[in-house]
């Protein structure tokens, strides 16, 4: 898992370690699915301990992250 140095993820980051598209995420993003930080004249960022935090609520529901984010890219 790469982080800034800031500790946050990019985007395109987190999409990689929730092994989905960048634009499901904005979805999940939207339906409030995942904890992110909005930051304003960067974009959006996301905490690795977040994103474990819901793989590890997705697997504990045991939906798989596709049924989560709905429509696939």
């Amino acid at each position: 898992m790469t982080t800034n140095s800031d500790g946050l993820m990019t985007v395109r980051e987190a999409a990689e370690v929730l092994k989905i598209h960048p634009g499901s995420l904005y979805r999940l993003c939207a339906k409030r699915g995942v904890l992110f930080y909005r930051i304003p004249g960067v974009g959006l960022r996301f905490r690795p301990s977040d994103l474990e935090r819901f793989i590890d609520r997705a697997k504990r529901t045991k939906k798989d992250l596709g049924a989560i984010v709905g429509n696939q890219n």
